[in-house]
């Protein structure tokens, strides 16, 4: 048998643009918000067809976010862990 967990970092697409120095409208198709709406459902299915379960770190602030909400929920009923990646980063 062979055990994996993996856990997974939520950063918004504006905190990669900071660490990264890019400045200017380089937020893509999704918005802030593409991590939670585009690579959140990809990777989760991914992990239910290998069966690995997810720790997913969430920043506070993008949990707020009403279009973040739902995303978040259903991770939760999937059986999957959040946890705190800061209020704000």
């Amino acid at each position: 048998m062979r055990l994996a967990a993996v856990s997974v970092d939520l950063d918004g697409i504006e905190l990669y643009e900071a660490v990264h120095g890019l400045v200017g409208g380089t937020v893509g198709a999704g918005g802030h918000e593409a991590a939670y709406l585009v690579a959140i459902a990809r990777l989760a299915d991914w992990a239910s067809a290998v069966g690995v379960p997810l720790t997913w770190f969430v920043v506070g602030r993008d949990a707020s976010r009403k279009a973040v909400e739902p995303v978040l929920e259903a991770l939760v009923r999937r059986g999957d862990e959040l946890g705190n990646h800061s209020f704000d980063h």
